[in-house]
């Protein structure tokens, strides 16, 4: 597969609203990287149930914090991620968020 620059700016993607608190934009999807990455944009309202904790067999998920705090399941521990945290989740380690 030959894969072309792309360039989205800020609020460009195509996005779904899941449930009333979460917006996702889709950044990067597999069917454009060869299946190497994907990249989504969650905007997240406070309290938003987020994901609850799943286990990624064939990929691994890495999460960067902008703004708020959000917490993070991994690996049966949780902790408050900060702006500025980031967390790389290898494959088939369980991991959620709120």
């Amino acid at each position: 597969m030959t894969m072309l620059p792309r360039i989205l700016l800020p609020g460009e993607g195509e996005a779904v609203q899941i449930g009333t608190t979460t917006k996702t934009t889709f950044k990067a999807v597999g069917h454009e990287t060869d299946d190497r990455l994907g990249l989504f944009e969650h905007r997240m309202e406070p309290g938003a149930p987020g994901a609850s904790p799943h286990i990624h067999r064939e990929q691994l998920e890495a999460f960067y914090v902008l703004d708020g705090v959000v917490e993070l399941h991994l690996d049966g521990e949780t902790f408050a991620a900060p702006p500025g945290t980031y967390v790389n989740v290898p494959e088939n380690m369980s991991h959620g968020l709120r």
